[in-house]
């Protein structure tokens, strides 16, 4: 009688808990190419490691070097549009992000700060899961800067 009572306390639990699934963000994606005003550039090796923290997410740049990832910027940002702060990886504040939830797989974001141009962009995640693009604008001293990155999933 106590394991049936148990039982039905377990699954009692199970129904009222909810099931959150892993954001599709969610992920370690590695850059593949990279372009500057519609113009291909060159790519250095970068890793952009995403987790979920709480009700947030982590996003975490780093450059891999032999046995090791040096990260070199980092953030936590609810994608509700709150302000979050992005750090370099002495932890000093560079800046700062917004990101919302936009639909089918994209993540409108904006990001600012006092040694940066404020720009906007977007996260866009394939249809597949397997491709992470980032794009943004930029304009500092009447100059507008485009950005595209591709990552894929590791």
């Amino acid at each position: 009688m106590r394991t049936l009572v148990l039982a039905f306390c377990l699954a009692l639990l199970t129904l009222a808990s909810p099931v959150s699934a892993a954001d599709p963000l969610v992920g370690t994606w590695r850059l593949q190419r990279q372009e500057v005003n519609g113009q291909e550039s060159r790519v250095d090796p970068l890793v952009l490691q995403i987790s979920e923290a709480g009700d947030a997410l982590t996003f975490a740049f780093s450059v891999p070097l032999p046995d090791v990832y040096m990260v070199t910027a980092t953030y936590t940002a609810r994608l509700d549009g709150s302000s979050a702060d992005i750090m370099n990886g002495s932890g000093q504040k560079m800046g700062s992000v917004q990101i919302t939830r936009g639909g089918a797989g994209r993540y409108p974001l904006t990001m600012s700060g006092p040694d940066r141009p404020d720009s906007r962009g977007a996260l866009t995640l394939s249809a597949d899961g397997k491709t992470l693009v980032s794009e943004s604008t930029a304009s500092q001293g009447g100059r507008t800067v485009s950005a595209r990155q591709t990552f894929a999933r590791d």
